[in-house]
């Protein structure tokens, strides 16, 4: 049996004394909270955690992002990354790196790269297949932009994937033609069609994912990690085998797409590889001119006329076939809604099996919800809807979505964290890694301060407290997957998982919650990162 009493500083449990002295955990489990005399005297053979004046919180709970995805971007890829993520300031910068990994790669291994954010580069443009033939005609090369949602090819590239000159769009994708119409290696969404190509690695890059995902989210202080939406078996024996071989540390989220529906009926989860959601996309990225929205952007792309306002993965009858699919078998469903006009479809196909088959708490999810509007919150709240915001976007597109994308009004608004507590709306908060880094702490001061890479605050009106910031990303994360009775706070009978702080997150200066520092990060009672 083992027994830890966790005392000596500053414990934050979400109840109405806010604090507790000290907190004895048996074999994983919370098992009483009282004071620290008293549960030394009580439990006096049980092992000593002395917090040394430090913080002790709740785990953070991640409510969305792509755990594996997370270790192929940061450790068998080209980093592509732009200010404030990466030093990358100009195109040819990019173009440099691409040609440097293709000197070193042996011909005919396939090339990848993230991060590429043209808004964002002094001299900005897509690249193309032109840019990247020129780099290359013996090695393919995809190169995936920030938003996820658009990918460059070069002709070996859009061979491999059986894509000719002339090639028709796919039914949840645009292949990007010149004048001449022909394919120009850019491809909008047909996610699908790229995961299945990107999923091809080697058993030494698979293993290296792994190893390099759990550090990541173990250091940020994620005690339980989520996957976006999985769509092969190989990953997920994948992740089966990282945490029976100790090399994952975090608890899984196992968030799955359409095609794995009913291949995991007789999978064995448990407390560490846990069953999730349903997910699917009815738009794309805003930054990417994907998102879906019911007015026009505030610029338009060149290319584009003035009414463009983006457009839906899928015709709604299609959304509501894939909802009704999960739905009926009592699951839930989480889909993927940045723009207005999709959060529009997505309601309405939430709506709609509700209506015909209703399923109580339900608990059906829009991650992102970026631009939803006050009516679209009054939908939620009635139909049981969990709104899971991207607040990170105020801080590393609030700027471009003011001047580029939203203009000022509409950007001003996004991810509408206050308007949804007002209306007693439980949402959470993630960070879509590896779109953005895997940091907790910024998405807590994000939603408190909602200030740009520039000092500009992205709407005084939907700011929050630390602590309701704090809850969104610990028990409201865990209440999203229906796991608040054993995770996401500090409470008895719950799951010994918690995260050191270097100071009260509660007392520090809102300014400098980013900077606090992770100490500890702590599963099943046992310490998976120590900063010493």
């Amino acid at each position: 049996m083992r027994e830890t009493i966790y005392y000596g500083g500053e414990i934050i449990v979400f109840n109405e004394e806010r604090y507790v002295e000290a907190v004895y955990v048996k074999n994983g489990l919370i098992e009483e909270l009282g004071k620290t005399g008293e549960l030394l005297k009580k439990y006096h053979k049980a092992a000593l955690f002395d917090l040394e004046g430090k913080t002790l919180i709740p785990g953070f709970f991640d409510a969305h992002s792509h755990y594996f995805q997370v270790g192929l971007r940061e450790g068998t890829e080209i980093n592509l990354n732009s200010y404030p993520i990466g030093k990358i300031k100009k195109f040819e910068e990019i173009l440099l790196k691409i040609k440097q990994k293709a000197q070193k790669t042996e011909k005919g291994e396939l090339i990848k790269g993230f991060g590429f954010d043209d808004s964002n580069l002094e001299d900005g443009r897509f690249l193309t297949r032109k840019d990247l033939d020129e780099i290359s005609d013996v090695h393919p090369i995809i190169i995936r932009h920030i938003s996820g949602h658009i990918h460059f090819l070069n002709t070996m590239g859009l061979r491999m994937l059986q894509i000719d000159d002339f090639a028709e769009n796919p039914a949840d994708g645009i292949f990007v033609k010149d004048v001449d119409g022909k394919v120009n290696g850019v491809i909008e969404e047909a996610l699908d069609l790229l995961n299945i190509y990107l999923a091809k690695v080697t058993n030494e890059d698979e293993k290296v994912a792994i190893e390099t995902a759990n550090k990541i989210y173990s250091k940020a202080g994620i005690t339980t990690a989520s996957t976006g939406a999985t769509r092969t078996l190989k990953e997920i024996d994948l992740l089966k085998w990282g945490q029976e071989n100790k090399v994952i540390k975090s608890r899984i989220i196992l968030n799955r797409n359409i095609a794995l529906i009913d291949k995991l009926d007789d999978f064995k989860f448990d407390d560490m590889l846990m069953k999730g959601t349903g997910k699917t996309y009815q738009d794309g990225s805003i930054q990417g001119y994907t998102g879906y929205l019911t007015k026009p952007y505030f610029k338009v792309p060149k290319d584009k006329d003035e009414t463009y306002r983006g457009y839906p993965m899928w015709p709604k009858d299609e959304l509501i076939k894939t909802v009704k699919a999960f739905h009926d078998r009592g699951e839930q469903v989480y889909i993927h809604g940045n723009g207005d006009a999709a959060i529009d479809d997505i309601l309405d196909a939430f709506e709609e099996c509700q209506t015909k088959n209703p399923v109580s708490d339900a608990r059906h999810v829009v991650i992102h919800s970026q631009m939803a509007r006050e009516d679209q919150l009054d939908r939620m709240k009635k139909l049981g809807v969990i709104p899971s915001f991207y607040i990170l976007h105020t801080y590393y597109w609030g700027d471009r979505h003011v001047n580029i994308f939203m203009g000022p009004d509409r950007a001003m608004r996004m991810s509408p964290c206050k308007s949804a507590l007002d209306r007693g709306i439980i949402f959470t908060l993630h960070s879509d890694s590896p779109v953005v880094p895997m940091e907790p702490l910024k998405i807590i001061w994000s939603a408190v301060n909602r200030l740009s890479t520039t000092g500009r605050v992205i709407g005084e009106k939907q700011k929050i407290s630390v602590e309701d910031a704090l809850k969104a990303s610990t028990l409201n994360s865990a209440y999203q997957y229906k796991l608040e009775n054993v995770l996401g706070s500090i409470e008895k009978g719950k799951f010994a998982d918690f995260v050191v702080l270097s100071e009260n997150i509660y007392k520090c200066d809102p300014l400098k919650i980013k900077d606090i520092e992770i100490l500890k990060t702590i599963v099943n009672d046992e310490v998976i990162y120590s900063k010493d």
